[in-house]
C-alpha cells in the first residue's frame, strides 16, 4: 500500500504542477519599451503585482525570475512549490522555487505568471541589487511578432511581419546565420578560421566568451590571464583561471573587427553578451529561424579598459585579495590587507578602501600592508 499512495501523490503533485502552469496567461504587445542601462546591464521597467520594479532583460535565460524577495509586494505570503532545476551558465544546479504574480510592461501582460525565485549571491560591501529579477525569454517570444532589438535608440520592440517587412525592405539589415531552438537564439562568429557557435545572452554584461574545454589555443597570443573570482552567475561566485583578449579579430557575417574574448575554465557557457549584441540592432523571427543586423548607428566608443592587475572583496569582515593577473607575484589570493597607504582597514571604511584598491591600476604605487594568506 506504501506505493499506492507514493504514486497517487507523485501523480497529484504533478497534475497541480501542470495546471499551475497552464494557467498562466501572457499577451506580447506590438509595443516598444526603453532599455535601460546600469553598471553595464540591460534592465527593463516591470510592474509585478502592480508595483514597479527593475527587471534584467536577459535572452539568455528560457524562464523569468525574481531575486530580491525584500522589493515584492507580500513576498512572504506567496504560494510556494518546487519543480525541476535551473543551470547557472557554469553548469552548477539549484532546485527551482516557483510562485506566481501578475506582470505587467510596455511590451507584455502576464496573469498568474510563473516565476522561479533565487537568492543571487551578494558580495559584503553591495549596497543594492541592481534590478529586482530577471525577464527570459518566456514572456519575450511570440508567434505573430517579430522581436527588434534596436539599440541605435535603445528600445526593444514587438512588430508585426509587415514592419519586419518594411525594415528589411527599407534599411540595411544582412541576415546571418542564426539557430533558433527551445527558446534560446544562436549566432555564429569566426575566429581565427574557426566557426563558433555563440548563444544570445543580453544578461552576460561582457562581449564573447568561450569555455577552456571547448578550444586548444589560439595563434593570438596577446592576453592577460588572471586567477581567482571573476564572475558571479545565479548560483554561485566562481573561483578559476580565465583569459582575457581585450583585441581579437573576428567575422561576423560581412562585418569584420576587433571583439574582447574571454577563455574561461569557470564559465561552462558559450554566449556572446550584451557588449557585443549592442554593436548592432537586431531583427529576430524566431519561429522562422532567420535572425538579421546592422551595425548600431549610434555606438558609444568604447573607453579603454583599466588594466587593473588585482582585485580585493570583503569576505567576513576582512578586506582580501579574490583575483590577481598571475604574472603579479607580490601579492596572492586570499592575502588579507589590513591598511592602506598608512590607513587601517575598519569596519568603517572597509567598503570604501575596498572600491579605491579596485578602481587602481598599479599596485605598485600603494602603501600596503598586507597578512599573507
Amino acid at each position: 500500500m506504501k506505493f499506492i499512495y507514493f504514486f497517487i501523490f507523485l501523480s497529484f503533485t504533478s497534475c497541480s504542477v501542470i495546471k499551475i502552469f497552464s494557467d498562466q496567461e501572457i499577451n506580447i504587445l506590438e509595443k516598444c519599451t526603453t532599455i535601460g542601462f546600469d553598471m553595464g546591464m540591460p534592465l527593463l521597467n516591470v510592474k509585478l503585482d502592480s508595483v514597479q520594479h527593475r527587471f534584467l532583460f536577459d535572452t539568455g535565460a528560457t524562464g523569468s525570475v525574481v531575486v530580491d524577495s525584500s522589493e515584492i509586494k507580500d513576498f512572504q505570503n506567496k504560494n510556494f512549490f518546487y519543480f525541476g532545476s535551473s543551470v547557472g551558465a557554469d553548469k552548477k544546479t539549484s532546485k527551482r522555487r516557483l510562485f506566481t504574480a501578475n506582470i505587467n510592461s510596455e511590451t507584455f501582460e502576464g496573469k498568474n505568471k510563473v516565476f522561479a525565485f533565487f537568492n543571487l549571491p551578494v558580495q559584503e560591501c553591495q549596497k543594492e541589487q541592481k534590478f529586482s529579477g530577471i525577464i527570459g525569454m518566456d514572456v519575450l517570444l511570440d508567434q505573430k511578432l517579430t522581436m527588434f532589438l534596436n539599440f541605435t535608440q535603445n528600445q526593444l520592440c514587438n512588430i508585426s511581419k509587415e514592419s519586419q517587412n518594411k525594415f528589411l525592405k527599407e534599411e540595411n539589415f544582412q541576415r546571418i546565420k542564426s539557430e533558433c531552438s527551445r527558446r534560446m537564439i544562436y549566432i555564429f562568429i569566426t575566429i581565427e578560421n574557426v566557426e563558433y557557435k555563440f548563444k544570445l545572452d543580453t544578461g552576460f554584461t561582457g562581449d564573447l566568451i568561450i569555455p577552456r574545454s571547448k578550444i586548444q589555443n589560439f595563434k593570438n597570443q596577446n592576453f592577460r590571464a588572471f586567477e581567482g573570482s571573476l564572475f558571479s552567475t545565479l548560483t554561485t561566485i566562481t573561483t578559476g583561471n580565465e583569459l582575457i583578449f581585450n583585441e581579437m579579430p573576428v567575422k561576423f557575417g560581412v562585418q569584420a573587427f576587433q571583439s574582447p574574448v574571454i577563455i574561461s575554465s569557470t564559465i561552462a557557457a558559450q554566449n556572446a553578451g550584451i557588449n557585443f549584441i549592442k554593436k548592432f540592432d537586431w531583427i529576430i523571427d524566431y519561429e522562422k529561424n532567420q535572425v538579421y543586423i546592422k551595425p548600431n548607428m549610434n555606438i558609444e566608443i568604447p573607453i579603454s579598459k583599466k588594466e587593473r592587475q588585482y582585485a580585493t572583496i570583503m569576505y567576513k569582515g576582512n578586506l582580501v585579495i579574490k583575483l590577481k593577473e598571475i604574472s603579479q607575484t607580490k601579492y596572492n589570493l586570499g592575502d588579507k590587507i589590513v591598511s592602506v597607504n598608512n590607513q587601517k582597514v575598519t569596519p568603517e571604511n572597509i567598503c570604501e578602501l575596498q572600491d579605491f584598491l579596485n578602481k587602481t591600476e598599479d599596485w605598485n604605487t600603494l602603501d600596503l600592508e598586507v597578512i599573507h594568506k
